[in-house]
């Protein structure tokens, strides 16, 4: 594939005039008018980068994990994403609809349904100050899918 974000400036300057035009201060002056192009540039193609690796991530499991341990631990890569507390909700059904029901242990408080999480984030040692914790929480609510409860530890 070819890579059409990649410009050699000082051949482009040498190609684009004719021989008896290159001389050094012509050069140098083309070089200074450029500048404000090449900023712009590079701009752009960071803008593009960082647009390919969203991209290339989204709200599984392995892909969260990696994008938080790329941002916030790159060395010892810690932080670990596991299985929340999440209940299947328990339904009593009425005698009409004919589904019989057993409770066989007891049923939960509504707080712990509404409290429980999809996944927690473990941090496992790694310190965030209060910054970089809301720049970890933006990152999850990013790429997360928008059902889905988390809590850090």
């Amino acid at each position: 594939m070819l890579n059409f974000y990649r410009i050699s400036w000082n051949n482009l300057i040498g190609q684009s005039l004719a021989i008896a035009k290159r001389t050094p201060f012509i050069i140098a002056f083309l070089k200074s008018y450029l500048t404000p192009f090449k900023t712009l540039h590079n701009t752009v193609v960071s803008y593009k980068l960082d647009v390919e690796y969203r991209l290339r991530h989204n709200s599984q499991v392995c892909y969260l994990r990696k994008l938080v341990n790329d941002k916030f631990d790159s060395s010892l890569r810690r932080i670990t994403i596991e299985d929340g507390t999440r209940y299947d909700r328990l339904f009593i059904y009425q005698q009409a609809e004919n589904k019989p029901l057993f409770l066989l242990k007891f049923i939960q408080q509504q707080s712990a349904y509404d409290n429980a999480v999809d996944f927690v984030v473990k941090l496992n040692g790694v310190v965030l100050d209060n910054n970089k914790l809301n720049r970890l929480k933006a990152y999850l609510d990013f790429y997360k899918l928008a059902s889905k409860k988390y809590r850090i530890e």
